[in-house]
């Protein structure tokens, strides 16, 4: 925590639990199946959001992975919408976000960390990742 205040960035912790029946659980580890999951899980952050389905958070490609029954990812959010695609909005109007998703029991426990992209790339970005990785559901 003392890090990401360091950063002096603007930044969002948030952990919450799903129904496993709104985001269903990867089915194996190959990739297509996490790339599925975490669209899912994408999607139900943006039907959460005060922005509106209007601007659909998009995951980026290569931050997809599994490690010890987590699902790991990141995915920018534009801000404000804009006609195209999350990656072509400008870093100031895109918000980046580190995700971690474990599910057990019926449900699937989330953590969203996350900064605007300008400030993701100022620092805040590797200490909410070290945030992010050390999310250890029990």
């Amino acid at each position: 925590r003392g890090a990401i205040r360091e950063t002096g960035a603007a930044t969002t912790l948030s952990v919450q639990r799903a129904d496993a029946s709104a985001v269903a659980a990867p089915q194996g580890d190959e990739a297509a199946a996490l790339t599925a999951a975490a669209n899912s899980l994408a999607s139900l952050r943006d039907e959460q959001s005060a922005l509106g389905g209007g601007c659909p958070s998009a995951v980026l490609p290569g931050t997809v992975d599994l490690r010890g029954g987590i699902l790991r990812f990141e995915m920018a959010t534009p801000l404000a919408c804009i006609p195209g695609s999350a990656a072509q909005a400008p870093n100031e109007l895109l918000r980046h976000t580190a995700v971690r998703a474990a599910w057990s029991g019926g449900g699937v426990l989330l953590l969203f960390a996350g900064a605007r992209q300008t400030e993701w790339l100022g620092g805040a970005g590797e200490a909410l990742t070290a945030a992010a990785d050390s999310f250890a559901p029990l």
